[in-house]
């Protein structure tokens, strides 16, 4: 008898198999080998071409806490316990959200930075620097602020400015500080309590003066100094005295005179003449002198206008009324 074999084709890989059946005729039929139901747990490396999603949070490394913690409610986590450092994706405290970073030490977070996702506000525990190594010196350009409360900035040439301020009305400059100390500001600058003549303080007006006040009228306003000798040179007090260690000019309607000192005596020296333009010679007047001399002769011209009534005249005394007359001589 011919041998005949039934057999099948596998759909999976199109291979031809033999088929059993039993003595009667019948196919044998084994059930399907299911595969193991998955724990949750997987051995070796997992490959995923397509995307994946989540209901809960997903959480990586670590034992009692991931080091990688992605919540469902929008929150990312980042631990290197073996660096003590944390960071943090969407934090938030109250309205706030932000992103944050800082020191995790023994499962206490303690922030260093934190920049807000909401109104872009940023916070920094230590120092803040833009460009170069900056310093109390340096030798690179840029910006560092610290948290005492100081601002170091550093340029390259004394006229480059380490601070602008404008308006935004086109970018116009209103206050500017250069790298060489010197400084501009288009409006008034204000120093101590304010300009008003009951606060004490100093105002330096753009229009070209200055106001000073202090508590006391004895209070300096102004000192000057020599640098070589540290010696005051000049010194004016808020009740209006001065004092001056060398010669003053004074002058008015075209006039000028030099007020010096010689010996006790104040001398007036004429510097120019009324209207002229060049100095004249210096004339040296003794005021003293001159004052002595203007005295004598207004004596002199009393004495001379005095006038004595006759005997038995009425003679009025100032009082209010003047019918109320004395007789005598005065």
């Amino acid at each position: 008898m011919t041998d005949v074999r039934l057999t099948a084709t596998n759909p999976e890989d199109s291979s031809v198999v033999p088929v059993a059946c039993n003595a009667k005729g019948e196919l044998k039929l084994e059930e399907p080998i299911a595969p193991p139901e998955f724990d949750g747990n997987l051995d070796g490396d997992l490959n995923v071409t397509g995307s994946a999603t989540f209901s809960g949070d997903v959480k990586i490394g670590g034992t009692e806490t991931a080091h990688v913690h992605l919540y469902g409610l929008g929150l990312a986590e980042f631990l290197r316990p073996d660096k003590d450092t944390y960071t943090q994706l969407n934090a938030s405290v109250g309205n706030d959200r932000f992103t944050e970073g800082g020191v995790y030490s023994g499962g206490t977070k303690d922030f260093k930075w934190r920049l807000s996702n909401v109104d872009g506000s940023a916070e920094f525990a230590d120092s803040v620097s833009a460009g170069g190594k900056v310093g109390n010196t340096s030798t690179e350009t840029g910006v560092k602020l610290f948290p005492g409360g100081s601002v170091y900035a550093s340029q390259l040439a004394g006229t480059s400015p380490v601070f602008y301020g404008m308006l935004n009305d086109g970018n116009t400059e209103t206050s500017r500080i250069n790298g060489d100390g010197s400084a501009s500001f288009a409006g008034e600058v204000e120093i101590g309590d304010g300009s008003g003549s009951t606060d004490t303080g100093v105002k330096i007006n753009p229009a070209g003066w200055m106001h000073l006040t202090r508590a006391a009228g004895t209070s300096m306003l102004f000192r000057g100094y020599t640098k070589d000798t540290g010696a005051e040179t000049v010194s004016i007090q808020a009740n209006g005295s001065a004092t001056f260690s060398g010669e003053v000019t004074v002058g008015s309607k075209g006039s000028k005179w030099l007020i010096r000192e010689s010996n006790g005596v104040a001398m007036l020296i004429e510097q120019t003449r009324r209207g002229a333009k060049e100095p004249r010679t210096e004339d040296v007047r003794d005021l003293p002198r001159e004052l002595d001399l203007v005295e004598a002769a207004l004596n002199e011209i009393m004495g001379k206008l005095k006038m004595t009534p006759p005997a038995g005249w009425p003679v009025w005394d100032g009082s209010d009324n003047p019918d109320e007359t004395r007789t005598g001589t005065p």
